[in-house]
């Protein structure tokens, strides 16, 4: 049996919607664009309700790999925003060249 692509599609909904239904909802829309090509994981965490920066974000301190241009810079040991003290720099740098 062929292994399809699988394909994640999380989606922020009101309190009051079934899962279920927009899960079934969802497949709907999505079916004639993929030709059944794809397995879907719709909503796979379940309820999706609190989204946006209140749902994900907001720890002071918190490093996200994305604000420092994505995986291709080295992320040091502090967090984006903030002081950082200046031996920490220095030793990124040192071991960027090592």
């Amino acid at each position: 049996m062929e292994k399809k692509p699988k394909v994640v599609i999380s989606t922020q909904h009101k309190k009051d919607i079934d899962i279920d239904e927009l899960r079934i909802n969802l497949e709907d829309m999505i079916a004639k664009y993929v030709n059944g090509k794809y397995q879907f994981d719709l909503n796979p965490s379940g309820s999706f309700v609190k989204g946006g920066p209140p749902g994900d974000t907001g720890l002071t301190g918190r490093k996200i790999v994305v604000d420092a241009y994505g995986p291709t810079v080295p992320v040091g040991g502090v967090h984006f925003l903030g002081k950082t003290h200046p031996k920490l720099i220095v030793l990124q740098h040192m071991q960027l060249d090592i």
